[in-house]
Parts: structure tokens; sequence; C-alpha cells
């Protein structure tokens, strides 16, 4: 029941992040559309700047955001570990502090830089900053609740909360149970988690809905942009054909 739950909340997450990604989509094509009809200066470059500022801001604010999360999820779930056994009076108190504002606060600004990352030109994927989400969400939980083990935790969201929107549960069963060197016993909820994250979003055909919505607004507004360049084209012919005709006559 446990590892069930875990993967209904993390298919919440990876519903989430794919709705920031679509509205990021949004904001940053009419940025970029906007900035090239009334200016000169190229809209992916303004995209680019404002892209870069918003996540810089976020990552000098929350430096566990920075990245794909490669250093960030070993530094989470190691305070998170130490936090634990000092609330529990069997290691002394650290120098930095986890709390589960903190987890949570880096939870949700790693969705939005992800969702700012992906759509502003940046380079880069999803796998590895969800499973950053994962390690976060896990400790989070762990830390909310205090009687059930962290491996548990931390396992499954790592697992689940990618396979939501990545059609790989047995890779990302691989990528949490190897990275811990869970056993037998330990995997088994793992793969519950997992695969109840992947039937909610992508088996129920969720995720395919969403993404094919993107593609109509996305579909639409090409349209609406070659009807006005085609537009523009008309007009701008317009206005030079009295031109040439005079030029002509006085020939």
């Amino acid at each position: 029941m446990v590892a069930a739950g875990i993967g209904i909340v993390s298919a919440g997450l990876c519903i989430t992040s794919v709705v920031m990604l679509g509205v990021f989509r949004q904001l940053f094509n009419r940025i970029r559309d906007r900035v090239n009809r009334n200016t000169k200066i190229p809209g992916v470059i303004v995209a680019a700047v404002i892209g870069g500022i918003t996540v810089g801001t976020i990552g000098w604010v929350l430096p566990l955001t920075i990245g794909d999360g490669n250093i960030a999820c070993g530094t989470i779930i190691r305070m998170t570990y130490q936090q634990l056994q000092f609330s529990a009076g069997n290691a002394p108190e650290q120098e930095g502090h986890m709390t589960i504002h903190l987890l949570l606060s880096v939870l949700f600004m790693k969705l939005f830089t992800l969702g700012v990352s992906m759509n502003c030109g940046f380079v880069g994927g999803f796998v590895f900053p969800m499973i950053t989400v994962g390690a976060a969400a896990g400790s989070a939980c762990a830390m909310y609740y205090p009687n059930q083990p962290m491996g548990l935790c931390v396992g499954c969201f790592i697992g689940a909360v990618p396979a939501g929107i990545c059609p790989m549960p047995f890779t990302m069963l691989g990528i949490a149970v190897y990275s811990f060197y869970f056993g037998l016993y330990q995997t088994v909820p793992i793969y519950v988690a997992i695969l109840t994250s992947y039937m909610v979003v992508c088996g129920s055909g969720l995720f395919r809905k969403m993404a094919d919505r993107g593609d109509a607004a996305a579909l639409l507004r090409k349209q609406e942009l070659e009807e006005e360049i085609d537009m523009r084209i008309s007009n701008l012919n317009e206005t030079n054909r009295p031109a040439n005709t005079v030029d002509h006559k006085e020939d």
C-alpha cells in the first residue's frame, strides 16, 4: 500500500512537470514571436537571456537546483540522512540543516527551472532532473513519516517519478536498485511504485492526450504565423507595386 501511494504521488509530480513544460513552451514561443515581430533583436536571444536570468537567480537562492542533479541528488540524500539521525539522537548536529520546507522548495523549483530550461533554448534532457525531484520527494517523505524506512521512500520516488513520463519502467527500476544496492525484498515495493506511476500517467493515455493537445496548440500557432507572414508579404507587394508602375511609365 505504501509503494502504491508513492506511485500515485509520483504520478502527480509527473503531471505537474508536464503542465509546467507546456506552460513555459507557450510563454517562450510568445516571447520569441513578439520580439521578432516588433524589434530587430532575434527572439531566440531574448528568450535565452530571460531563461538564463531566471535559472541563475533560482540557483543562487537554492543551489540544490543547479545542474542536472548529479551533485545535488547525493547531497540531498546525505543531509536528510544526517538530519534523521540527529533527530533520533544517534548522531551529533551537523552544520547544515535539512528541513521539509527546504526539500519541497527544491522539488518545485527544480520542476520550475526544468520547464524554463527546456523551452528557452538550453540543451539537456529531463531524466536526471526528474531523478533529483524524486530524491527530494523521497527525502521529504522520510522526514515527514520517520516511521517509514528512508531507503524505501527514496528508492521508490527515485524510480517512480521519472517512470511516469519516461516509458522505461525496467530501466528506472535498475537505476533505483543498483544505485543503492537494494536486494530482492527491497526491489518489490520499488517496482510496484514504478508500475503504478507508469500506469497512471502513460498507461492510462493521459500523457498522450496532454502531448496531443500541446501539439495541436503548436500547430495552430504555426498556422497563424504562416498566415501573418503571407499577409505581410502581400501588403509589402501592394506597397511596392505603385512605385514600380510609376518608374515604368517614366522610362
